[in-house]
C-alpha cells in the first residue's frame, strides 16, 4: 500500500511539472524556455540548503536578541491581507510572527472571507492568545489593494512591514530591521535578501542575494519584492495601497517610498521565506498576468514623477522591464575615442558600425597604438581624408593618451571604444547618450559577447583574489545570470573601457585616468572615483556588441591589483560580489 501511494505521489508531482512547463512555454516559448531552465540551473540548491542551515539563528542568538534592547524601539505594524488560506499556511505565518526576537510589533490581519469558518476560528485563536495581533472583517473581498488598506487602518506602528498569508519571517527579521534602524541614521525603508519555501515547510532553495539601493535594478524589476518596510510617515494618503494596480500594488508602493526616503538600508541576510504552491506567484508567474500589466502602469507613473521619459517594454519573462529613454538633446556631439592595435579590418568594422547608427552628430578619433605597417599607415591616411582624426598613442597607453588629448575632444559626451567592438543596433550610440544625459548618471557601458557567442561584457564586480572580475563572463550569451542580473539594466561598479560613454565634465572635474594601471583598472579606478562624486555608472544591456578578437585578457600587473586593494580598501572589504 505504501510503494502505491509513493508511486501516486511522484506521478501527480510529475504532472505538476509537466503542467507548470506547458504554462511557461506557452508565454515564453520554445526557445525562452530553455534559456529560462539553464539559468534556473545556475545556482547550486544543495549548496544553498547546506549554507542556509550553517548560516540561520541560532538558540543561543535568539536568547540574546529576546534581551537586547535599542535606543529607538518603534513599534513595526505587519499588514497581511487574508482570503482563504489554507490553514496550515496561515497557522505557520502567525507562528513566525509569534516567534520574533523583537517584540515591539502588532500583526495587523484584514480577513477578506468572515465566512471561511476555519480561517475565522484561527484567527479567534490566536487573537486570545495575543494582544499585539489584530484581525478585521472585510464583508467581501475587496481586491488585494483594499483588503491591504483595511489592515493598515487598524495599524499603529512608526513603521509598516509587509508580509503575504502564507510566507514566513525568519525569527530574527524585526530585530534586524530595528537594528538597522538604530545604526543607519533611522533609516526610512529597509529591505532584505529573501528565499523561497517548499509547501511543507521542509526545503529552502532560490535565495535572492540583493543588491545595495539600485533605482534601475528597481525599475527592471521589483528586485526589492520582501521583506519590505517602510516609516508610516513617508505616505500621506489615509490608502497607502492603489486599487488600480491590483497585483503590482507593492511595486507601486516600493517606487513611491524610494522616491521620498532619503536613507534607504538593504540587509543582506535571508529574512524573508516566500512560499513556493501551484497558486503562488513564486512557483508560477503566468497565474497573475494582470500583475504584469499593472506593473508597467506604475513604472509609468513613477516615470512621470520623477520627471523622466521613456518607453516601457516588457521582456520575455514576466515580470521584467526595459526602459528606452528619450535623449533631452539628440544634436549633442558625441566625440568616439578608438584604441587601435593596427588591426584594419577590426577597425574598420568598428567604424562602419558607428557610421550607420542614426545619429550623426558624431567626431570620430583614432588613437593608434602601434604595431604599425605602411598597409596602416595609409588606412590611416584614407581615415583622415573621411575627416576622422588619428593621433600617436602616448606613453604606450590608452588611458593616458586621453588624457593628453582632451583639448580635441569636442563633444560634451565622450565615447570610449575597442577596435575589436562592432556594435549590433542602429539605435545603440542614441541609447547610451540617452542613459548618460540623464540625472546624475556618469558613465554608462554596455553589453559584449564573443564571436563563440559566450559573454565578454556585462559589467565588473568589486571581489576576488584580482581585487575585480567581469561579470558573467564566459557563460553562453543565452544566459540571463543570476536572478535575470545579465540581462537587466542596473547600477554597477565599474564598467570596460571597451565600451564606456562619460561626461566629458567629469574627465576634468576628477583629473582624467591613472595612466599608470592599465586599461582594466585605469577604468575602474574612474569609475569608482566617479561614484565617490555621487554620480551612477551604468550597465545598459538592450545595447548589445559583439567583440571580434578571439578571447584575450590584459595581463595584469600585480603591484596594480595591490594598488587597487590598498587604495579602494573599504570598497573592497565590504563589497565583496557585483551589488552597488
Amino acid at each position: 500500500m505504501e510503494c502505491i501511494q509513493r508511486g501516486i505521489m511522484k506521478h501527480r508531482e510529475l504532472y505538476k511539472k509537466v503542467k507548470k512547463t506547458m504554462v511557461y512555454t506557452k508565454f515564453y516559448g520554445i526557445k525562452n524556455m530553455i534559456h529560462r531552465n539553464f539559468d534556473k540551473y545556475q545556482v547550486n540548491e544543495q549548496w544553498y540548503s547546506t549554507w542556509f542551515e550553517q548560516n540561520k539563528v541560532t538558540q543561543e542568538e535568539i536568547k540574546i536578541q529576546k534581551q537586547q534592547r535599542f535606543v529607538y524601539e518603534p513599534v513595526i505594524s505587519i499588514l497581511v491581507p487574508v482570503y482563504n488560506t489554507p490553514q496550515k499556511y496561515l497557522q505557520q505565518m502567525i507562528e513566525s510572527v509569534c516567534e520574533q526576537t523583537y517584540d515591539k510589533w502588532e500583526l495587523c490581519i484584514a480577513n477578506a472571507n468572515p465566512e471561511n469558518l476555519e480561517v475565522q476560528i484561527i484567527l479567534d485563536e490566536y487573537k486570545k492568545k495575543d494582544s499585539r495581533i489584530k484581525v478585521v472583517d472585510v464583508p467581501e473581498n475587496l481586491g488585494i489593494a483594499q483588503n491591504t488598506n483595511k489592515a493598515y487602518e487598524i495599524s499603529t506602528g512608526q513603521y509598516i512591514a509587509l508580509l503575504d498569508h502564507d510566507d514566513m519571517l525568519a525569527t530574527n527579521a524585526l530585530y534586524e530591521v530595528v537594528r538597522t534602524i538604530n545604526e543607519k541614521n533611522k533609516s526610512e525603508v529597509i529591505y532584505t535578501d529573501e528565499d523561497k519555501i517548499s509547501e511543507n515547510s521542509n526545503e529552502h532553495f532560490q535565495p535572492n542575494f540583493k543588491p545595495e539601493f539600485n533605482l534601475d535594478l528597481l525599475r527592471a524589476n521589483n528586485y526589492i519584492c520582501h521583506l519590505f518596510v517602510f516609516k508610516r510617515s513617508l505616505i500621506k494618503e489615509s490608502e497607502p495601497f492603489r486599487e488600480e494596480y491590483n497585483g503590482a500594488q507593492d511595486y507601486d508602493l516600493i517606487l513611491r517610498c524610494t522616491e521620498q526616503a532619503e536613507n534607504i538600508a538593504h540587509i543582506s541576510k535571508i529574512l524573508y521565506h516566500w512560499r513556493m504552491h501551484r497558486q503562488s506567484t513564486a512557483d508560477n508567474p503566468a497565474s497573475k498576468l494582470y500583475a504584469y500589466d499593472a506593473g508597467e502602469r506604475a513604472l509609468q507613473a513613477h516615470l512621470k514623477r520623477c520627471g523622466e521619459v521613456g518607453r516601457i517594454e516588457k521582456l520575455d519573462d514576466l515580470g521584467f522591464y526595459k526602459i528606452i529613454y528619450e535623449s533631452k538633446d539628440n544634436k549633442d556631439l558625441v566625440t568616439t575615442v578608438i584604441k587601435s592595435d593596427g588591426e584594419i579590418n577590426y577597425l574598420k568594422k568598428c567604424i562602419n558600425s558607428l557610421k550607420e547608427m542614426d545619429y550623426e552628430n558624431l567626431q570620430i578619433i583614432v588613437v593608434d597604438m602601434g604595431n604599425q605597417s605602411s598597409k596602416v599607415e595609409k588606412y590611416y591616411q584614407f581615415l583622415e581624408g573621411q575627416g576622422i582624426q588619428v593621433v600617436k598613442g602616448q606613453k604606450d597607453s590608452f588611458p593616458a593618451t586621453i588624457n593628453i588629448i582632451k583639448k580635441q575632444i569636442k563633444g560634451e559626451y565622450i565615447l570610449l571604444l575597442s577596435q575589436y567592438i562592432e556594435f549590433q543596433g542602429k539605435k545603440d550610440l542614441e541609447q547610451l547618450l540617452a542613459n548618460c544625459q540623464r540625472e546624475k548618471i556618469g558613465v554608462v557601458g554596455a553589453r559584449s559577447y564573443y564571436r563563440n557567442h559566450t559573454i565578454r561584457h556585462a559589467g565588473i564586480g568589486i571581489g576576488g583574489e584580482k581585487f575585480s572580475y567581469r561579470l558573467f563572463e564566459g557563460l553562453p550569451n543565452m544566459c540571463k545570470g543570476y536572478m535575470h542580473r545579465e540581462a537587466l539594466q542596473q547600477e554597477l561598479s565599474a564598467v570596460s573601457m571597451e565600451c564606456m560613454m562619460l561626461r566629458k565634465s567629469l574627465l576634468e572635474q576628477i583629473d582624467g585616468f591613472d595612466d599608470k594601471l592599465g586599461d582594466e583598472f585605469a577604468a575602474i579606478d574612474f569609475c569608482l572615483r566617479v561614484k565617490e562624486k555621487q554620480y551612477r555608472v551604468l550597465y545598459v544591456p538592450t545595447v548589445v556588441m559583439r567583440y571580434n578578437a578571439s578571447y584575450d585578457k590584459e595581463r595584469i600587473e600585480a603591484k596594480n591589483i595591490t594598488i587597487m586593494m590598498q587604495r579602494w580598501k573599504n570598497i573592497y572589504e565590504n563589497q565583496y560580489g557585483y551589488s552597488s
